[in-house]
C-alpha cells in the first residue's frame, strides 16, 4: 500500500500554497519631462506601469524567526502554526 501524500494546511485546514516573499524592483517613470517639484520639496511624477523585478534579491519573509506561509485564501501564518496532513483526493480539482 502506498503512503498517502502529505500537504501543509493552516490551523483552519486550508491548504498552504506558498511562502510570502519580499521583492525589490524598479518602477518605471512614465515621462521624465513631466516631473514636478512639490511645495514640500519632494518630486511628483507618474509611473509607466512597468516594474522590473530584481529576482536575485528575492527573500522569504520571516516573522518571529519563522518563515511566513500563505494559504489558498491569502491568509498568512508562521511555519509553527501549520499542520502536515494526508492529502484528501476528494478535495483535489
Amino acid at each position: 500500500m502506498d503512503k498517502p501524500k502529505l500537504v501543509l494546511v493552516s490551523p483552519e485546514g486550508i491548504r498552504i500554497r506558498g511562502t510570502f516573499e519580499h521583492l525589490c524592483g524598479c518602477a518605471a517613470i512614465s515621462n521624465p519631462g513631466d516631473i514636478r517639484r512639490a511645495a514640500d520639496g519632494t518630486y511628483e511624477f507618474d509611473y509607466q506601469g512597468d516594474t522590473e523585478i530584481y529576482w536575485d534579491d528575492q527573500e522569504t519573509a520571516h516573522r518571529r524567526g519563522e518563515r511566513v506561509c500563505i494559504d489558498e485564501e491569502g491568509n498568512q501564518f508562521r511555519e509553527s502554526e501549520l499542520r502536515l496532513v494526508p492529502e484528501d483526493p476528494e478535495n483535489e480539482e
